[in-house]
C-alpha cells in the first residue's frame, strides 16, 4: 500500500502525527480511516472494531 509506506516514513520524523480523511457522499471516511489504521499496525482497540463493523454494515444496506 503506497500511503501507508509514504505515512509509516512520515510517522519516524515527528512525535505527532495526524491524518485526515475526507467524508465524501459515500461516507466512507470512518471506514477507510479505521482500515488504514489496521494497515498501519495501529493498534486497534475492540471499539474502533465495533464502529468500523457498524459502518460498513450501515454502508452495506446504503448501497444495496
Amino acid at each position: 500500500m503506497p500511503w501507508v509506506d509514504k505515512v509509516a516514513k512520515l510517522r519516524e520524523q515527528t512525535k505527532i502525527l495526524r491524518v485526515y480523511f475526507n467524508n465524501h457522499y459515500g461516507g466512507k471516511a470512518i471506514v477507510n480511516a479505521l482500515q488504514f489504521k489496521e494497515m498501519s499496525s495501529i493498534p486497534v482497540t475492540q471499539e474502533d472494531r465495533n464502529v468500523l463493523q457498524q459502518a460498513e454494515s450501515y454502508l452495506s444496506k446504503m448501497h444495496a
